[in-house]
């Protein structure tokens, strides 16, 4: 039957999105610019303690999941997506519960703070189905009463058929965090250059908060371009990753030269070439991560009289035949 590979390099990349949340929300909380004591330990070594243990939480609670899907036999990217939001929720209570969250949330807003966590688990959970790959092992189905129906790995082949890429909603939200990483970036980097006078030891709390900010002001932006660039590719017929990176690439370009005049810039070129790069990488993310799929077959055609099947390159349907009255 098919499962899940338990990969560690897989659950290593898988646990980036929560990673990068997590010291965004470092960054931006108290206990990092004050100190705060966490098990005894100040300063950086504590912040580094209280990290590792929210991510040692959250790794293995993931895998756990996984474990359990295999033992299943429960391989599809739905179930994966739904065990790291399960896995992130969960480490969220933990950490809660016994005081080590980074950023403590203010009374009234626990639930609300525990949606981005969750996020980042969806996005965990789907990038380890994808990256593990899938193996096929000994059990249940091996075992079937050999005169019932052929077990489900039978039917696993060669498909030679036509292929189209998938729609894919996990895919797609990965790709939308390509701009507010880049954002961020950019914003550290100009902020490190000295063009801007900024004190060294607030730049990685001003990037953190740039990231955040950018990451809710392009969210849905860049969903939409996500699901622009996947139909345009998909009706032109391409499955190439370069070729859903040059569609987004020409949507980023109309789109900063759209929105060039509504923006503070005065030059359009500092606006579209971080667009063009973030929307090129955007298509190119989502066709790697979304996958292909059989063309859906045709519906059925109700037939009320058998002379109209007639193939459309047939003479009859070009023509009309005469018949003489009288």
């Amino acid at each position: 039957m098919p499962v899940v590979r338990t990969s560690a390099r897989a659950l290593f990349l898988a646990l980036l999105p929560a990673a990068v949340l997590q010291a965004v929300f470092l960054f931006l909380s108290a206990r990092f610019w004050f100190g705060d004591s966490v098990f005894g330990l100040r300063g950086p070594d504590g912040m580094i303690v209280l990290y590792a243990m929210q991510l040692a939480i959250f790794g293995g609670l993931l895998l756990a999941g996984h474990l359990i899907l295999r033992h299943l036999a429960v391989y599809s990217r739905a179930a994966y997506t739904t065990a790291g939001a399960v896995a992130a929720a969960l480490a969220y209570i933990a950490a809660a519960r016994y005081g080590i969250l980074s950023n403590t949330p203010l009374p009234g807003t626990w639930i609300s703070s525990a949606v981005l966590p969750t996020m980042a688990g969806t996005l965990s959970g789907f990038l380890y189905g994808q990256l593990a790959g899938i193996e096929t092992i000994a059990g249940r189905a091996d075992q079937a009463d050999p005169n019932s129906d052929p077990p489900r790995d039978a039917l696993r082949g060669r498909f030679d058929g036509p292929v189209r890429v998938r729609s894919s909603l996990g895919a797609t939200m990965l790709a939308a965090f390509i701009p507010a990483a880049l954002t961020a970036v950019l914003a550290f980097s100009l902020l490190q250059s000295g063009l801007v006078d900024t004190p060294r030891s607030i730049l990685a709390g001003l990037a953190a908060q740039v990231f955040l900010t950018a990451m809710f002001a392009t969210a849905i932006p860049a969903l939409v371009m996500t699901l622009v660039t996947h139909h345009t590719a998909r009706a032109l017929g391409w499955r190439r990753g370069a070729q859903y990176a040059g569609v987004g690439a020409a949507y980023g370009a109309l789109a900063a030269l759209l929105a060039g005049p509504f923006t503070a810039f005065t030059s359009v070129t500092f606006l579209i070439i971080p667009s063009i790069i973030a929307s090129a990488l955007m298509g190119a993310l989502y066709r790697r991560f979304a996958g292909l799929e059989p063309m859906p077959l045709p519906e059925p055609i109700i037939v009320t009289d058998v002379e109209d099947l007639v193939p459309a390159d047939d003479p009859a349907r070009r023509s009309h035949s005469i018949m003489l009255n009288g």
